[in-house]
């Protein structure tokens, strides 16, 4: 009880989170309203803060600063940031590494969980309104393999419930600094896999990579662009990175079997396969809208270093430091912008 209260007291002076209340991630950081779903504003938990508009980083003007070129950042999870320290996901990188080369303001619009058919969602009802002259797109695959096809969500005016008041906020804190040995893991990974067998027919499984899914996939994200770039923007359309190798290394099973374990579907073979046929398609949305295509997958495929221990799908400290310089380069690279961060259009 010593170090519940202990925690409550200093969450209510840290964060001014009541004491008779419990932090929950999507109730304090996200909203679902006839817009789409998106950021809070000024939502806020543990280390993620968002802004009036709900956007994670500094506050901003509904409008770039004059002279100023506003890049806006598209995604999910690993663009929120996830595992990376405290402004070191890889929009906030980007924003400082644009500081040198001119003005540059970099709005990371992105928030977990969101599908394709979400972003766009949010986008066109409430993102676009904030005058990006170049927008980012990091799409997560894996969505389309779920165990129902991704859409978009509909309008909810009531807010998110949260867990009782009196849920232990100091086992929270526990699992924040201590992770459960390998053996303990695993066991629950297989018997997660185990309760999910045994509830379907086998038949429900995805044992090749379903042709409805991934054609859905390049669709949806064909549909985003076109939206984009129908404001003027400048689009830049990135490929989905993981850290897997094929053949599986040993030591990645447990990370691989638990990501099968959250979407249910795919065998594991599935899951990689699935990544390689959506960077294809990926490759082939920006062919056909003539948009410039960020081949992540290629330089960071494969390299565990850039990845959070146990994931390799979100990136580590060094893998948004990377990510942010490939997005750089690509932004500098651009025959229509000065150095001074004005277009010449």
């Amino acid at each position: 009880m010593s170090v519940e209260v202990s925690a409550r007291v200093e969450d209510r002076f840290r964060t001014g989170v009541p004491v008779f209340s419990t932090p929950d991630r999507v109730a304090d950081l996200v909203v679902q309203d006839a817009l789409g779903v998106r950021g809070k504003p000024y939502g806020r938990y543990k280390v993620w803060q968002l802004n009036a508009f709900g956007f994670r980083g500094p506050e901003i003007t509904r409008s770039p600063r004059p002279g100023c070129l506003r890049v806006i950042t598209l995604g999910a999870s690993e663009t929120f940031g996830l595992y990376e320290s405290q402004g070191h996901e890889y929009p906030a990188q980007l924003a400082t590494a644009l500081r040198e080369p001119g003005c540059y303001e970099v709005v990371n619009a992105s928030i977990f969980g969101l599908t394709i058919a979400n972003i766009r969602q949010s986008w066109n009802n409430w993102t676009s309104q904030f005058h990006p002259a170049i927008v980012t797109i990091y799409p997560s695959p894996s969505f389309y393999l779920a165990p129902y096809p991704p859409g978009p969500v509909a309008a909810n005016a009531a807010p998110f419930s949260r867990p009782p008041w009196w849920q232990p906020r100091s086992l929270e804190r526990a699992r924040d600094v201590i992770d459960y040995p390998d053996f303990i893991q695993r066991m629950r990974v297989e018997r997660g896999l185990a309760t999910i067998d045994a509830a379907h027919d086998p038949s429900w499984f995805f044992r090749t990579v379903p042709p409805e899914r991934l054609e859905q996939y390049e669709r949806d994200l064909t549909s985003l662009v076109r939206d984009v770039k129908a404001t003027g923007a400048r689009v830049i359309l990135m490929t989905h990175a993981i850290g897997f190798s094929r053949p599986v290394a040993e030591a990645d099973v447990l990370a691989l079997e638990g990501w099968r374990q959250i979407v249910q579907r795919p065998t594991t073979d599935v899951l990689l396969e699935f990544e390689a046929a959506t960077r294809d398609a990926t490759i082939r949305v920006g062919t056909m809208t003539g948009v410039e295509v960020l081949d992540v997958a290629a330089h960071l495929n494969r390299d565990k270093r850039v990845f959070a221990p146990g994931d390799l799908m979100h990136f580590n400290d060094e893998g948004a430091f990377k990510v942010a310089a490939l997005l750089k380069e690509a932004i500098l690279s651009h025959p229509n912008e000065t150095k001074a961060g004005v277009t010449t259009q």
